[in-house]
């Protein structure tokens, strides 16, 4: 199994981060909270957990900003554009979804598998958290692969994207919010959409608020690139790495030549056998 990185994950939200530590410190000034302690139980959320993105090191989750908008009424158009009052006596909730995490003991994220056989199910139930919390999920244990993004990894299907994704593959993915589409889907990268129809992998080429679509575009050229309505995706993830038990061309050669190399010792036991009983029977 070859896990190959396509690229070093991006801090996205990490302006994001920044001013909901502006948020923070001014509720702290007017005496909202007393403490980072206090500010963590008030959002419902563990004071290791909460310390590193106060301390710049770590990004804000989504599940967060969403606690901290429903709880003192942070202005999520501030935090995710910078535009407008830091807070705002009714919730800016437009365009804010919820995304259900699973963490370890210490408060990490863990990535959350779908596989190829639960796509479909994931389609219907991705808001559900008592259906999210039923995958499987891991951590990738490499030293040099560090993301304080929220995480997903979905298992690939089809030809579309040969040869660079084959069926089988699995590609580990960082989540995009909506406000970044504009930018990220006009790059030249691999994302994996989920929308009404269904979760494909793909490499967008032309995204257009206005218009409201973006043009798909996969690596096998027997498919054509087509254009999916921007309201029908329900979520966009960035691949960061993927994993596979798929081997170059050089290796299956290899593979190849050591079975003919064993069929040939097989044939020349066998000769060997036959010649020795030749020999056996002819000396009576």
């Amino acid at each position: 199994m070859h896990i190959f990185a396509l690229e070093k994950p991006v801090d996205v939200q990490n302006i994001v981060s920044q001013r909901f530590v502006e948020c923070y410190l001014e509720l702290s000034k007017v005496g909202k909270v007393k403490s980072a302690r206090h500010f963590a139980q008030s959002l419902q959320c563990l004071p290791q957990s909460l310390h590193p993105i106060l301390k710049g090191t770590r990004d804000i989750s989504l599940e967060l900003i969403s606690k901290s908008v429903e709880v003192f009424q942070i202005n999520s158009d501030y935090l995710f554009t910078g535009k407008g009052a830091k807070f705002s006596s009714s919730l800016c909730m437009d365009d804010l979804k919820v995304i259900t995490i699973q963490t370890d003991h210490f408060g990490n994220e863990k990535i959350i598998h779908i596989p190829e056989k639960a796509h479909a199910g994931y389609v219907e139930n991705f808001g559900q958290a008592h259906y999210v919390e039923k995958l499987e999920t891991y951590s990738i244990p490499l030293h040099n692969f560090s993301s304080q993004n929220t995480m997903r990894s979905f298992e690939v299907a089809g030809d579309s994207m040969q040869p660079c994704f084959m069926a089988g593959d699995i590609v580990v993915c960082t989540y995009v919010h909506s406000y970044f589409w504009e930018t990220k889907l006009n790059s030249s990268k691999s994302f994996v959409f989920v929308t009404k129809n269904g979760i494909v992998l793909k490499n967008p080429i032309a995204y257009s608020k206005k218009e409201n679509q973006v043009i798909l575009n996969s690596e096998n050229e027997e498919y054509s690139p087509y254009a999916v309505v921007v309201t029908d995706i329900i979520e966009v993830w960035e691949v960061e790495f993927k994993i596979t038990k798929h081997f170059d061309s050089p290796i299956s050669k290899e593979e190849t030549s050591l079975e003919e190399l064993k069929d040939l010792l097989l044939q020349q036991a066998e000769m060997i056998k036959k010649i020795s009983e030749a020999q056996f029977h002819g000396s009576y």
